[in-house]
């Protein structure tokens, strides 16, 4: 599968849609709350955790994993040459471009006027398709960072700030790496300004840390 332009276009929009399920709002929903309404509004895991128990949110976490896995992990193996995914550039550049859609799906969401969580859940699935080392790398700064200073968006942004150097240390030398690299740049950038409204919650001392159920990452 050698992925022509319009083929590439069918697969960005079909991640980009799969993106947009807002399971946050779908589990809320079926206890009856919104979580757009409640906490900080957002409508991933950290605010579902604490607005309807630690059940229902890594519910929302694992299927906003999936969907961020899902369409990457498909089209990655599809475009595989000789078995070896890290031969074809081209093959990088897809799966880059499907990862990017389903990301921007889970950021700006079609089903609900473009106004979505923060990608965080989303792209460690993301992560874990394009190379699994860089999310474990990656996501055990965020544990880190949240055992230290116990707040989930600390955690979100030390994993964006050092995305890119994952990204170069475990790909150079592989076909495409610059483009992975790439893609962590962007990521990165696009999870810390989501983060924005968290960060001038903490100056102000009001972002709550994680254990508590009022406000939310």
């Amino acid at each position: 599968m050698t992925g022509s332009p319009d083929k590439v276009l069918g697969m960005m929009l079909t991640a980009y849609l799969i993106g947009s399920i807002p399971f946050g709002v779908i589990v809320g929903r079926l206890k009856g709350v919104d979580p757009r309404n409640v906490g900080s509004g957002n409508i991933g895991m950290t605010n579902v955790w604490r607005a309807l128990g630690p059940t229902l949110g890594l519910t929302v976490f694992l299927l906003d994993v999936l969907k961020g896995f899902a369409p990457v992990w498909i089209v990655k193996m599809a475009l595989q040459e000789d078995g070896s995914f890290r031969q074809s550039a081209w093959a990088t550049v897809v799966a880059v471009l499907v990862a990017v859609s389903a990301f921007a799906g889970h950021n700006w969401p079609v089903f609900l006027k473009f106004k979505g969580g923060k990608g965080v859940s989303t792209g460690l699935g993301v992560l874990l398709a394009l190379d699994w080392r860089v999310a474990l790398a990656d996501w055990a700064g965020f544990f880190v960072l949240l055992g230290l200073t116990r707040y989930v968006s600390a955690g979100s942004t030390a994993a964006a700030l050092t995305l890119p150097f994952w990204f170069w240390y475990f790909t150079r030398g592989y076909a495409g790496s610059n483009v992975m690299v790439a893609f962590g740049v962007l990521a990165g950038i696009l999870i810390i300004y989501k983060h924005r409204a968290n960060y001038v919650r903490i100056v102000q001392g009001t972002e709550p840390k994680i254990g508590r159920k009022r406000g939310g990452s």
